[in-house]
């Protein structure tokens, strides 16, 4: 069965909350240095622009875009 609300069969990620997870990645910039502004969980100009900046800084391509790879490079290593 194709669920296209989740956009794929199966897992369901209506229990991820999405604002939280953006205000998590602002948070993470903020204290790397990155001006995010606000960790209100909403993607602004601020935030996108901390995203391209970190993004060139560390090696990947400045899309803007959150994705695996920002992610990976923006926690701490365990």
């Amino acid at each position: 069965r194709f669920d296209h609300r989740v956009g794929h069969t199966g897992t369901s990620i209506e229990n991820f909350d999405v604002r939280k997870a953006v205000s998590d990645l602002q948070r993470l910039l903020n204290d790397r240095g990155y001006d995010a502004g606000p960790a209100d969980g909403l993607i602004g100009q601020k935030t996108r622009g901390a995203i391209v900046a970190f993004q060139r800084d560390a090696g990947l391509e400045p899309n803007g875009e959150i994705n695996q790879a920002l992610v990976e490079k923006l926690l701490p290593e365990r």
